[in-house]
């Protein structure tokens, strides 16, 4: 599946970043299964790992490269 171009509005899509075994996952309903999106992550350090992750989510989305979010 391709994204859409960037700016192009879809209307609501939602996901949710949460700490898992000491990992960052992405769950996304469009998605088959979790995506791990990084590790070495403790209950402490997940809210900056999960914003970073996120800002990397958004700049991707908003870049003119919309396939880099799917990576």
């Amino acid at each position: 599946m391709r994204a859409a171009p960037a700016g192009t509005r879809q209307g609501r899509h939602f996901i949710t970043l949460v700490h898992v075994e000491g990992a960052v996952v992405m769950l996304d309903g469009r998605r088959a299964a979790p995506v791990r999106c990084g590790g070495g992550v403790t209950p402490e350090s997940f809210p900056s790992a999960a914003a970073s992750e996120a800002a990397r989510l958004v700049d991707a989305i908003t870049s003119d490269q919309p396939d880099a979010a799917v990576s």
